[in-house]
């Protein structure tokens, strides 16, 4: 990482733990180079090379004013100078960056990061996008502004002309959200309306169109629109737009925290003749793999591709034999001659299951198909939707459906927890805290149930045309929150939150260990 002018600028002052361990550093390498019965020192800036005696004062100075990445020391041997060793780096950036990547800055110095930056700039943008995926995570918990406060300082240390876009981005969030929570960030949360906030920030922020100040003002439309998304989806949409047209440098995508404002629309997109014609080609589409009927009023749904069918179908289909009274529906996103083979070894692995538990062949397994339309750019963002298209059909066979991500996994037993829920239109979990402030985060499409009846028609009608919509769009993985997030806002009267009941399905850290294996046991082609 350089500056704007090419050249590599001087590191931070050190204050404090800084000069420590500028202090700390020098001894290490005056105790190295004695033991080599060096010289000097050749520091290495990346441009130029400085040299000092063997001397702990001069090196620690060395250190504080210059910008010096590397070292080595050398032997004088007659009128030549030798290397005793190959260059090393200075201080631990792999300690730094591993830090970083964990979402905290604690007990790194803007010096280090500094270093770390200069020596280790791809890896550093890599750690800064996994440092603020991590952090929005922990302050969508519980917003902290003093530790923000402290990671803003460090990161603003680094010298400004040697900050790269991404980590102007990355102050540019940061100072936002400890403006905002310093002017009632909390309140406005808590009442969900933002019009008070939003007036306040107008006083001092003021998104800007100026090329030169891209990761500021996409930073700044972001929380602008957030905070309109509580009372005015068109005024939010305006800013995401905004952000989206600006974001030349793709932040919204590669720090994916704020991914949803690429799949935010307004009510009269969604109204467009686009939207409700994919719609009507995607529910013609979908058909039952198989004329088995239904053994039970109810059913769990899941959608999945040939992949996710190996990886999660077998957890899927014990459950079914474990709860005979409930119907275990499966969506395969495949063509027809692949949906009939997955459906064959899926009722393989249930005879399989009986002869091994004696539980059973399960009768309440069904398969559907629904293929890929080709409209959908990023086709793994279908597979997770089409259990929303499924459930018009579904719902002409059941009073209610329960429309699960493939990857969740049951703690408990569901048939309580479906019996309290079924009865009501459309249900999903509203998120609490700072997390409900991003509106493609407010509510969670994981587990989402839906009754028959023409309330949950219109609710389902509304969450398939946002679907269709986007579905033509990169870097949509959002899209079924931001979805649901419309859907909740157009029928709210009929939408019950199960925030408060305990959840039977959850998901599992251990599922990438699953998924990791399945794809490693692919043979590559």
């Amino acid at each position: 990482m350089s500056g704007h002018d090419g050249q590599i600028t001087s590191p931070p002052a050190p204050t404090g733990t800084d000069g420590r361990f500028t202090s700390d550093l020098a001894k290490t390498i005056f105790t190295e180079s004695n033991r080599h019965r060096a010289d000097r020192i050749a520091f290495n800036t990346g441009t130029t090379v400085v040299f000092s005696s063997i001397n702990a004062d001069l090196i620690a100075e060395t250190l504080r004013n210059t910008p010096a990445l590397y070292y080595k020391p050398q032997q004088r041997v007659g009128m030549r100078w030798r290397d005793v060793s190959q260059y090393k780096l200075i201080g631990n950036p792999r300690n730094a960056l591993e830090t970083m990547s964990d979402g905290t800055l604690r007990n790194l110095t803007a010096q280090t990061l500094w270093r770390t930056a200069h020596q280790k700039p791809e890896q550093f943008s890599v750690a800064l996008i996994k440092y603020l995926r991590h952090a929005s995570r922990r302050f969508g918990r519980n917003l902290d502004p003093k530790q923000l406060k402290t990671d803003l300082t460090t990161l603003q240390s680094i010298h400004i002309d040697t900050l790269s876009e991404d980590l102007r981005y990355v102050c540019a969030s940061l100072a936002l959200y400890i403006e905002a929570a310093d002017l009632g960030l909390s309140e406005a949360v808590s009442t969900e309306t933002g019009e008070e906030l939003l007036t306040s920030l107008k006083r001092t922020i003021i998104p800007s169109d100026d090329p030169s100040m891209v990761p500021e003002s996409v930073a700044s439309n972001i929380i602008f629109g957030k905070l309109y998304s509580y009372t005015n989806r068109v005024l939010a949409a305006e800013h995401f737009q905004r952000a989206r047209n600006l974001d030349s440098g793709n932040f919204l995508a590669r720090f994916y925290v704020d991914l949803g404002a690429r799949t935010y629309f307004t009510e009269s997109d969604v109204r467009g003749n686009e939207a409700n014609a994919r719609t009507a080609d995607i529910l013609k589409s979908i058909e039952p793999v198989s004329s088995r009927q239904p053994t039970n009023d109810t059913s769990i749904v899941i959608s999945v591709d040939a992949t996710f069918f190996r990886i999660y179908a077998p957890t899927f289909l014990y459950y079914a034999q474990q709860l005979p009274d409930i119907d275990h529906s499966i969506v395969l996103c495949a063509s027809e001659e692949e949906a009939w083979e997955l459906s064959e070894d899926g009722n393989k692995l249930l005879h399989a299951l009986d002869a091994v538990n004696n539980g059973g062949v399960a009768p309440n397994v069904h398969y559907y198909r629904a293929p890929v339309p080709e409209f959908a750019i990023e086709p793994k963002t279908f597979y997770a939707s089409a259990r929303f298209y499924a459930a018009t059909l579904l719902l002409q066979r059941y009073s209610s459906v329960t429309l699960l991500d493939a990857d969740l996994t049951a703690d408990i037993d569901p048939r309580p927890h479906i019996r309290k829920t079924k009865r009501h239109s459309i249900a999903a979990v509203k998120s609490g805290g700072y997390t409900a402030l991003s509106p493609w985060r407010r509510y969670m499409a994981g587990n989402v149930v839906v009754s028959s009846g023409d309330k949950s028609h219109n609710a389902l009608s509304d969450m398939q045309r946002y679907l269709s919509l986007g579905l033509g769009l990169t870097d949509n993985w959002m899209l079924d929150q931001n979805a649901l997030a419309f859907t909740v806002e157009r029928n709210l009267s009929s939408f019950y939150n199960l925030g408060g009941a305990p959840r039977p399905y959850t998901q599992k850290p251990f599922r990438e260990t699953w998924e990791k294996n399945y794809r490693r046991s692919i043979p590559a082609v």
